[in-house]
């Protein structure tokens, strides 16, 4: 219901409203909105109708505001700023002094490597700016991306919607991992050791697969499985303490390899590197603030 009244709604008339209350006039209202007085007084109908109040009444010391009016003020001149920065700070983008948040959507993989580098940049370059990170939950941030609900999307999957700008970033590959002394496992593993060893792998969640997912290690044959787990990044911390093997990106595994007792190894059969990509909307391209981030982004990936 609130979504119906919204759409009937004009928000020029919150506008003419706030100029009408400041100038008690709605000839001063007119002059100063650069409008004519028959379209502000027309405008002034329509708010009647609306908010089913006459607002204000002519008298002697100018165009008086009802009690309704006086109710109405301050929720619209709040609404009206809030407005009003959101479409300066788009034009005019500070990160010394932006409070903006971004929000992102990525795996936990990213999460992991990418994001902290991120924010350690954002320390000081925009030390009131903050990321909201949301998982990577398939098809739906494709929508959320189109619907002005996300700022970036971090994915391996290409999508083809032409309303998208992508950008590649670094292509990564899998690995393999076993902890340091592993009894059965050193030096390389072998497509045997592979099969024969107990695996912990990932628990398949969304539609939206994460890489581990999209490689498809049931290609590899049947595993055998000591335990299935909710995110990439627990892999290595199960296998620095067990002697199963984890299959995991070579982004995680060079994240973690000298702060866990592990090994990394070549994964033992063929594989094709995947392109990793940042995707936001065309829409968003003149977006300074949003086109601060994106080069923040890209300077990461480029020094890796």
């Amino acid at each position: 219901m609130m979504d119906t009244h919204l759409r009937s709604v004009d928000l020029n008339l919150l506008v003419i409203f706030s100029a009408i209350m400041e100038e008690h006039s709605l000839s001063a209202a007119a002059k100063r909105l650069n409008m004519t007085q028959p379209a502000v007084s027309n405008a002034l109908t329509r708010l009647r109708h609306t908010f089913k109040d006459d607002l204000f009444i002519r008298t002697r010391h100018g165009m008086t505001p009802s009690s309704r009016a006086l109710e109405l003020l301050p929720p619209i001149q709040d609404a009206l700023r809030i407005i009003q920065t959101t479409i300066d700070e788009r034009r005019q983008f500070d990160p010394n002094t932006s409070n903006r948040a971004f929000r992102i959507a990525l795996d936990d993989q990213s999460e992991a490597t990418l994001l902290p580098r991120v924010l350690k940049i954002l320390e000081k370059a925009g030390p009131n700016i903050s990321l909201e990170v949301e998982p990577n939950v398939g098809d739906e941030n494709i929508s959320r991306l189109n619907q002005g609900q996300l700022d970036f999307l971090f994915t391996y999957h290409k999508p083809e919607d032409t309303r998208l700008n992508i950008e590649p970033l670094n292509e990564d590959c899998l690995v393999v991992i076993a902890r340091k002394n592993h009894p059965r496992v050193q030096g390389k593993i072998t497509r045997e050791q592979f099969a024969t060893e107990k695996h912990v792998i990932l628990k398949h969640r969304f539609s939206d697969k994460t890489f581990l997912e999209t490689v498809a290690l049931e290609d590899f044959g049947r595993r055998k499985i000591l335990s299935q787990v909710q995110l990439s990044s627990s892999i290595p911390l199960i296998v620095a303490k067990t002697d199963a093997l984890g299959v995991v990106s070579q982004r995680i595994a060079e994240n973690i390899k000298n702060r866990l007792p592990i090994n990394v190894y070549p994964l033992p059969f063929e594989q094709q590197a995947m392109p990793y990509f940042m995707i936001w909307t065309r829409n968003m391209d003149q977006d300074l603030g949003h086109q601060w981030l994106k080069e923040i982004f890209l300077s990461i990936s480029k020094s890796n």
